[in-house]
């Protein structure tokens, strides 16, 4: 479950993306699966990994927002990575590109950092992750968004 925090970027990534009239699909707004009020139990797990699971086969582009807390979105993005480095070699236009973005207001290049003294940190093989995917460009901030769609779709 995400938080309310979590959910608002959500929603500020699909009014990003409408404005620049990206299509793209967003589980939060599946309704089969995502709806608290309607919510059929049944299969639900199965159902969400088969709807999210479809919704990465079918894009270009996936947009993940580092929340270490979003630990669906992680597994997803380890899915991504594995589908990447299957269709490096077999077939290179299935490589899925990738935008890792962070909000976190702590991402800061202090001076001194030591030991677990850090204004911010990522466990590391994510990190390693998304420095693959995103070919070594790490993660922008949140508010960079816009501007990098710009320059993919544009």
């Amino acid at each position: 479950m995400l938080s309310l925090g979590a959910q608002y970027e959500i929603e500020q990534i699909e009014n990003t993306l409408d404005k620049l009239k990206i299509n793209y699909y967003s589980a939060r707004k599946n309704k089969d699966i995502n709806d608290k009020a309607t919510a059929n139990n049944s299969n639900l797990a199965e159902r969400i990994v088969a709807k999210d699971m479809a919704g990465i086969e079918e894009a270009d582009l996936i947009i993940y927002n580092v929340n270490q807390n979003a630990i669906g979105s992680t597994t997803e993005i380890g899915a991504v990575m594995q589908w990447n480095r299957i269709y490096e070699k077999q077939d290179p236009k299935k490589i899925k590109k990738v935008i890792a973005i962070s909000s976190d207001i702590r991402r800061a290049n202090k001076e001194i950092e030591e030991w677990d003294r850090r204004s911010w940190s990522v466990n590391a093989f994510l990190y390693g992750t998304i420095l693959y995917l995103t070919n070594w460009k790490w993660i922008i901030d949140f508010d960079k968004l816009e501007e990098t769609l710009k320059h993919l779709y544009q």
